[in-house]
């Protein structure tokens, strides 16, 4: 398992002419253009409603993806990425019943390596966290023990409020998902599918007299509820410097968790149908029908980040692993947390945020060698 981090985009660099404003022009090689995703068909997984589903790959579900959250402290002993992981996905997706009988796509189906039988495993909806009003499920998971071949979302990487004040996160940022089209099937493995647009709508804190949801210019269909919409931003993409008149760094890239996608905005269509006389063109009738936009709602980071981090249940059960942990490693030996090693305390959002914006990403050429 890996986790997002924007250098490992496939870059790509052309040797252009530089004109900064008020400055002598030069030649530089720049980072230009869409960058390639790497991996992408692991950044998401399938949900069904039960095992046999899943090993069949059945033509219904839902998408998900896995969150991670840091320990909130690190031993000398203690590996740095040891993080608690959570599977993400809409409410609505997992909180179904049948009566009392749970019907809801509480199973999960995750790449394990190529031609290789996916790790599948049920998620009993009593394991899962829920935020009904903003349309979230979160549910704990161990996966150290398995072939999992899937990329992480760190908590670090989600657009909080913070975030989106302070990297300037406006209308026109590029977005893209990874989810589930259901009628693309294959029965060895999950192969997810990306789609493009850009944040139309900003939303707005709640108690405003504004939407809480981000809309994004971004097609949808049935099988992405609870795929993770991703914002980036590419070198010399920032047209603020054009409208306003002022230089910024024009080498600032990034990508952030815009939040959780939960589905199109619907839309009404007229459908003439011929009734009468065949052939009649004046004997139509005209009828109307629900269709998907090509407007999407993604759910926000934030709301993700305040139900991980503030629910009771879920804080008492990071308490409890963790000193479990201290317990096991104390017995073995090796103290969790010695007096010489301070707190990893949590990272703040200007901190990854500035490491976002000064670091300069590596080219496709470089990754490839390492």
């Amino acid at each position: 398992m890996q986790a997002v981090n924007w250098q490992s985009f496939g870059w790509k660099r052309n040797y252009v002419r530089v004109y900064p404003l008020g400055e002598t022009p030069y030649n530089a090689w720049k980072i230009v253009g869409m960058p390639r995703i790497p991996d992408a068909e692991n950044l998401a997984f399938f949900m069904y409603k039960n095992e046999g589903d899943a090993k069949r790959n059945k033509k219904s579900g839902a998408t998900g993806f896995i969150v991670t959250v840091p320990y909130k402290s690190y031993g000398s002993h203690v590996p740095k990425d040891t993080v608690h992981r959570y599977v993400v996905t809409n409410e609505h997706v997992v909180n179904k019943f049948d009566g009392a009988t749970p019907i809801g796509a509480t199973t999960i189906r995750i790449n394990t390596g190529e031609g290789c039988p996916p790790f599948v495993r049920h998620l009993p909806i009593k394991d899962w966290i829920v935020d009904k009003p903003n349309d979230i499920a979160v549910c704990p998971i161990e996966l150290e023990d398995t072939d999992c071949e899937i990329i992480v979302i760190e908590l670090q990487t989600f657009v909080t409020n913070y975030i989106m004040e302070n990297a300037d996160i406006g209308i026109g940022e590029d977005v893209f998902m990874v989810g589930r089209f259901v009628d693309h099937t294959n029965t060895i493995e999950n192969e997810p599918v990306a789609r493009f647009g850009c944040i139309s709508h900003i939303a707005r804190e709640k108690g405003s007299n504004r939407a809480e949801r981000f809309f994004v210019d971004m097609h949808s269909r049935t099988g992405y509820s609870g795929s993770p919409v991703i914002v980036y931003r590419t070198p010399r993409s920032n047209m603020k410097e054009l409208f306003e008149h002022v230089r910024s760094d024009i080498d600032a890239a990034f990508i952030f968790l815009l939040g959780v996608h939960k589905g199109s905005f619907p839309e009404e269509w007229e459908v003439h149908r011929n009734y009468a006389n065949k052939g009649d063109p004046d004997h139509w009738k005209e009828l109307k029908t629900i269709g998907a936009s090509g407007l999407s709602q993604v759910i926000p980071a934030q709301y993700l980040h305040d139900l991980l981090m503030n629910d009771e249940d879920l804080i008492e059960m990071r308490e409890q692993r963790e000193k479990e942990e201290e317990n096991n490693r104390a017995e073995d030996g090796f103290p969790f947390q010695d007096e010489n090693h301070e707190d990893g305390g949590d990272i703040t959002g200007d901190e990854i945020l500035e490491t976002m914006l000064n670091t300069p990403p590596e080219t496709h050429e470089e990754i490839k060698d390492k």
